[in-house]
């Protein structure tokens, strides 16, 4: 049995209440830590997700780690096991169902909780099917069992065999500074009408849902975009290396910069969470 998590601290870079009320006090909230005390793998965490089963997966920079609110199990890659993680250096944990999809800085993992064995890809100069790129890649599940790998040169469909296909993306010619080609997605996600986005460089593109294919963009905007949420009120935000937080209006496609208390124009990532007394952060 899992035993009741009661909080795990990581990052807080800004928490701002989502309405348009007065600005409220943040929550006195206390904290109970995982360290490299109690077992964890490595003290920098990379990544963190939850599975189906109530486990918790924690990426560091030195190994795997799955917490059952009891102990923690910690996988690392095996030289002699093929069937190990790919590397200990990991960048994204993405859960879908039995298994949990892991990329790493050079391979990408997808772990069956069922069988307790590793499925490893990695880029074969040799082996023109295997994937052109396996460097700090993403996940994104997706329906019928499938999900979507994205490299820095490409995105591929996986099956619910772990075969794969490569998913062609059309070159807008989209206005780029730097002149770098579009051939791949460098994130996507559902927004809370099933519409599939993605985003790369200065642009987010809106996707058809059966092809994956650009139906309409967005941009360019400031900075290079990290990170595209939906909150539970429907608006969009996106967050970006140099640009800092900006609201979305699709409708119209404009932007709008939002002001941070801090300095930092640099936003990998943005979530939505309510507290006791039904404010949104």
């Amino acid at each position: 049995m899992l035993r009741p998590f009661r909080c795990l601290c990581w990052y807080i870079i800004l928490t701002l209440p989502m309405h348009s009320g007065l600005a409220q006090d943040f929550p006195n909230i206390q904290f109970s830590y995982l360290t490299e005390k109690e077992g964890l793998s490595n003290s920098e965490i990379t990544s963190a997700a939850q599975d189906a089963d109530g486990f918790m997966w924690f990426g560091t920079m030195d190994g795997l780690n799955r917490y059952d609110g009891y102990r923690i199990k910690r996988f690392f890659h095996n030289p002699s096991n093929e069937n190990s993680l790919v590397n200990n250096c990991v960048f994204r944990i993405r859960p879908v169902g039995h298994l949990v999809w892991v990329t790493t800085r050079e391979g990408v993992s997808c772990y069956d909780k069922n069988t307790g064995v590793f499925r490893n890809f990695r880029h074969n100069p040799a082996d023109s099917t295997s994937i052109d790129n396996d460097q700090y890649a993403d996940v994104f599940p997706f329906e019928h069992h499938a999900s979507y790998v994205s490299t820095l040169k490409s995105t591929y469909c996986f099956d619910s065999t772990l075969r794969f296909r490569r998913l062609p993306v059309k070159d807008l010619h989209l206005e780029d500074p730097y002149q770098r080609k579009l051939d791949s997605y460098a994130s996507i996600t559902e927004d809370r009408e099933g519409r599939v986005w993605a985003i790369k460089y200065q642009y987010v593109f809106l996707l058809d849902r059966a092809t994956m294919q650009i139906v309409k963009w967005y941009g360019p905007f400031s900075g290079t975009l990290q990170t595209m949420y939906q909150d539970s009120h429907g608006q969009f935000w996106l967050g970006s290396f140099g640009g800092g937080l900006m609201r979305l209006d699709p409708a119209t496609g404009r932007d709008t910069g939002v002001r941070l208390e801090t300095s930092s124009k640099i936003v990998h990532s943005i979530t939505e969470w309510q507290d006791q007394h039904g404010i949104r952060w």
